[in-house]
């Protein structure tokens, strides 16, 4: 499984747009895997695509979490690169993950306290 690194989110009225380091690594084979994991040990979320019949790793790091609170507060369709692969489920999973997070020591300590901060908190406010 390849490691995808977005280099930005871009915004619109209507869309979310991520945008890869390298987009030459995404083909128009790409599609959703419709699953995202979480990676503690880099405090990431990591939505999983199917590429020739291959998965990748597309990485949201923490830096990436204050764009994504604000989308996931908006509902608005995530996308990535220029070909327009539709991150389906893209909420969903990240739900999951939300609901999953906080107070399970499984994820360690830095992860919930970073979910906490960007989510849970953002979503009181």
């Amino acid at each position: 499984m390849s490691d995808i690194q977005i280099d930005q989110i871009l915004i619109t009225e209507h869309r979310a747009q991520m945008i890869p380091k390298n987009e030459e690594q995404l083909s128009s084979d790409c599609k959703a895997a419709m699953r995202m994991l979480a990676d503690s040990d880099r405090l990431a979320f990591v939505y999983v695509i199917e590429c020739n019949g291959e998965f990748q790793k597309v990485h949201l790091p923490e830096f990436f979490w204050p764009i994504l609170a604000d989308i996931h507060h908006k509902q608005l369709p995530v996308y990535l690169g220029n070909d327009d692969i539709e991150l389906m489920d893209f909420y969903d999973e990240l739900e999951m993950l939300l609901d999953n997070i906080p107070d399970n020591n499984n994820y360690g300590k830095a992860m919930e306290e970073a979910v906490a901060k960007h989510f849970l908190n953002h979503n009181r406010e």
